[in-house]
């Protein structure tokens, strides 16, 4: 009986394993900048867990700009994947994520928030300017 668990001295009590009850996965968890630029790449960082154990099979990203997909590998729990990704426009967006174990039982969405800001010129480089202006004049 070792493969249905333990049974307690007086044996009216059993313990049964039932591989056919799945934990879900956690939801994966996000890492990455929170601000960029719009038009420029950048990379996130996707760790994906599953409380079993389970290898993960999908990966469901939503990058909050009508740009969705899935990744389809073999991950083990604890893994980590990289997914890039550009903005076209500017705003704030919330990635969302989810991912799907060997049993196909999905997680709940993970989310991360990034800014796309409008191009601004900076300060700094205001003053540089002026600087070099004024160099010039004073040439």
């Amino acid at each position: 009986m070792a493969c249905c668990g333990p049974i307690d001295s007086d044996n009216t009590n059993i313990t049964i394993y039932n591989p056919s009850i799945n934990d879900l996965p956690n939801p994966p968890a996000i890492n990455g900048p929170t601000s960029g630029e719009r038009e420029k790449t950048y990379t996130f960082d996707f760790t994906i867990t599953d409380p079993d154990g389970d290898d993960l099979q999908s990966l469901e990203v939503d990058f909050g700009d009508t740009t969705t997909g899935v990744i389809v590998s073999n991950w083990h729990s604890g893994d980590t994947t990289q997914v890039s990704h550009k903005w076209k426009r500017t705003g704030s967006f919330q990635i969302k994520a989810r991912v799907q174990d060997i049993h196909e039982g999905w997680s709940e969405w993970s989310t991360f928030g990034i800014s796309i800001p409008k191009n601004k010129m900076k300060i700094a480089s205001i003053f540089e300017r002026l600087q070099e202006f004024i160099s010039y004049l004073f040439q």
